[in-house]
C-alpha cells in the first residue's frame, strides 16, 4: 500500500464516512446503509503464487453490514482507493473480492461481497480497463465459458451530481477534488464544518501534494470549514515569507562580517543557526 492509500484509509475507517459514501453513490441518496451496523473486517488476505508460495494481500478499508446492530451479516463492502488509472485494476479486484468469498467457505450463510473504487485523479476520467476482459485477451470460443468480471469505479471529481448526495466529512473531500479539476488553481472555500479534521486534513495533503495541509494548526476534537483552511492556508504563507526575509538578512550580515554576538541582540540562535545552513546553501 502506498502513501496515499495510507492516509485516505485514515478517512475511510471512520464509519459515518464510510456509510455515507455508500449511500450517496450507490444508494442514491437513500440512508441505506447505517453507520452503526457496520463492523470492520479482516483487510488481509492470502494467495498461493504459481510457484506455490503463499503471498499476502491487503485491501484499503473492507466492512461487515450486519442487520439492527447484531452480528447477522448482510454482505461485505469494500472501498478500495486509487490517485491514478490502474489498467489491471479488474485483476485486482477479482483476487479481493475472490479472498472475501473464500474466507466465507466455512460459513454457513456466506454473503455478497459489493466493492468499489474511489478514483481521486482530476486531470483524466477513467472510463476504459473496468471490465477483466479489458485485460485479458478472450478469444470467441472461450467468450461463452468466460466470466466478465466489472469493475465499480466512482469518478469522484465528476460525480456532480452524486456529490450533492453527500452529508458528511466525505462531501468537502469530493467538493474539493471537483472544484480543483474545474480549476488547478482552486482555493478551497466550502463553508460546511468537517469534524473528522486530521484526517481530512492529511488526505488532501497527499492527493493535492501540498504538504501545508498537515502544517495547519488544529483544535483537538474542534470542526473546521475549508474558509478557514483557506484563511490559515494564507497566514501560514505570509508568516513564511516574513521567516524567509528575516533569515535572508541575518544571511546577508553575517556575510559582511557582522559578528554572531552582535547577531544575538536582535535575533535568536535558532534564527542565526538557519540563516548559515541558508548562506552556505548559496555560497
Amino acid at each position: 500500500m502506498g502513501e496515499k492509500d495510507l492516509t485516505e484509509k485514515l478517512l475511510m475507517d471512520y464509519n459515518d464516512v464510510f456509510a455515507d459514501i455508500l449511500n450517496a453513490y450507490l444508494f442514491n441518496g437513500e440512508e441505506f446503509i447505517n453507520p452503526d451496523n457496520l463492523e470492520n473486517a479482516s483487510t488481509h488476505s492470502q494467495y498461493k503464487a504459481a510457484e506455490g508460495e503463499l503471498h499476502e494481500q491487503e485491501r484499503d478499508v473492507i466492512k461487515y453490514y450486519n442487520r439492527d446492530k447484531v452480528r447477522v451479516h448482510l454482505g461485505i463492502f469494500g472501498i478500495e482507493n486509487q490517485s491514478c488509472i490502474d489498467t489491471k485494476m479488474p485483476l485486482r479486484m477479482i483476487g479481493y473480492d475472490g479472498a472475501n468469498y473464500r474466507m466465507q467457505y466455512e460459513e454457513e450463510n456466506p454473503v455478497p461481497v459489493i466493492s468499489i473504487v474511489l478514483y481521486f485523479g482530476t486531470k483524466q476520467k477513467w472510463e476504459t480497463n473496468l471490465k477483466l476482459s479489458d485485460c485479458v485477451n478472450v478469444i470467441p470460443e472461450f467468450q461463452p465459458y468466460f466470466n466478465d468480471y466489472k469493475v465499480h469505479v466512482i469518478n469522484v471529481a465528476w460525480e456532480t451530481e452524486k456529490n450533492k448526495l453527500l452529508k458528511g466529512d466525505f462531501a468537502i473531500v469530493a467538493d474539493f477534488f471537483e472544484n480543483m479539476r474545474k480549476n488547478p488553481d482552486y482555493v478551497p472555500d466550502n463553508p460546511q464544518k468537517f469534524k473528522h479534521v486530521d484526517a481530512v486534513l492529511k488526505l488532501l495533503s497527499v492527493f493535492a501534494r501540498d504538504e501545508r495541509y498537515v502544517h495547519i494548526p488544529t483544535i483537538e476534537g474542534g470542526e473546521m470549514s475549508m474558509c478557514e483552511v483557506a484563511e490559515r492556508l494564507e497566514k501560514m504563507g505570509i508568516d513564511k515569507g516574513v521567516e524567509q526575509a528575516t533569515l535572508q538578512a541575518i544571511a546577508n550580515m553575517l556575510k559582511y562580517g557582522v559578528p554572531e554576538e552582535k547577531l544575538l541582540e536582535d535575533y535568536t540562535e535558532e534564527e542565526i543557526s538557519k540563516a548559515k545552513k541558508l548562506w552556505e546553501q548559496k555560497s
